[in-house]
């Protein structure tokens, strides 16, 4: 699993997938340490999340259909949903939300572009989540996150 999702940033090492994970984890988790507005809605700080191999192998088979099948949609052409692709990574869950982008060229790019949009800003900030995986593909990027049971 993990050798699928380093092949997705065309790394030339695992060692640049692991600078990916702690970069946008990391920025994600300092978003969540502080008050912050989500179109309008005032959220309160939440707890740092935890990276889930699992998570991140649904969003790298979410982003490669995506980018090889020309489509942006949280559902799959075949009809799978965040759940479905969270069970078949192997994610037992009772929570799952996942946002998506498409052309962003970098990690502080995506991140501020998900903050500006009030559904993807409280998929970011909702306190029930524990666990967060995040794939790009190309200009496809999928950001999955969880709480399990």
């Amino acid at each position: 699993m993990l050798l699928i999702i380093c092949l997705l940033f065309l790394a030339p090492n695992p060692t640049s997938y692991e600078q990916f994970k702690i970069e946008i984890l990391s920025q994600i988790n300092e978003i969540r340490s502080k008050p912050c507005n989500c179109g309008g809605r005032t959220m309160k700080p939440v707890k740092p999340l935890t990276w889930d191999d699992a998570l991140a192998h649904s969003a790298a088979k979410h982003a490669i259909d995506m980018e090889e099948k020309n489509y942006f949609d949280h559902i799959s052409k075949n009809g799978r949903t965040i759940g479905d692709r969270a069970d078949e990574s192997g994610y037992d869950w009772y929570q799952v939300s996942e946002n998506i982008a498409f052309g962003q060229r970098s990690i502080d790019q995506v991140v501020k572009e998900w903050m500006q949009s009030p559904e993807h800003c409280a998929n970011i900030m909702d306190p029930n989540i524990k666990n967060m995986g995040v794939a790009k593909k190309g200009n496809y990027w999928v950001q999955d996150f969880g709480a399990k049971r």
